[in-house]
């Protein structure tokens, strides 16, 4: 990860000129896949928001549950600048983070990716895990994006 990462300067509101730590698309990508996001850490929350933007997250979402994170926002009646993450069941975030950690190992063995060819990644390791947590979804009687039942709701007479 270090050759994603470089020191540039920076000038500062005083005027003055500093070397400032720096890094890519794929390097915050891989920054954030070795961290996970908490309540004490708001910078990462920040790079994650950055990913969103780019479109990493679009793409693990479409891809593993075969819809974008706003579909899942409003399936789960939360507001769109919830973290979907904190309204997820456990077995949603086990499935994202498989992803997560395929990408981030995929793109570690490479030495340089362009942010397309890592997007594609993301992409093809999504719809590999996303096929199996169709099945497990299917098994459980259960989307396991949002926990909610995949059985009809039967109404008595």
């Amino acid at each position: 990860m270090s050759s994603s990462t470089r020191r540039l300067p920076y000038t500062a509101a005083d005027g003055k000129t500093y070397k400032r730590d720096y890094t890519t698309d794929r390097g915050l990508y891989l920054i954030a896949q070795y961290l996970r996001v908490k309540h004490d850490r708001p910078v990462l929350d920040e790079i994650r928001r950055f990913l969103a933007a780019a479109g990493a997250f679009v793409d693990i979402y479409r891809g593993l549950w075969g819809r974008p994170a706003a579909a899942l926002r409003k399936e789960l009646s939360i507001s769109s600048n919830a973290n979907l993450r904190d309204h997820q069941p456990t077995l949603a975030l086990y499935y994202q983070g498989i992803v997560e950690e395929v990408c981030a190992q995929k793109l570690g063995e490479r030495e340089e990716v362009w942010w397309e060819e890592a997007r594609d990644i993301i992409r093809r390791v999504a719809a590999i895990i996303g096929r199996q947590a169709q099945e497990t979804s299917a098994l459980l009687e259960r989307d396991i994006a949002t926990g909610k039942s995949l059985l009809p709701i039967q109404h008595s007479s």
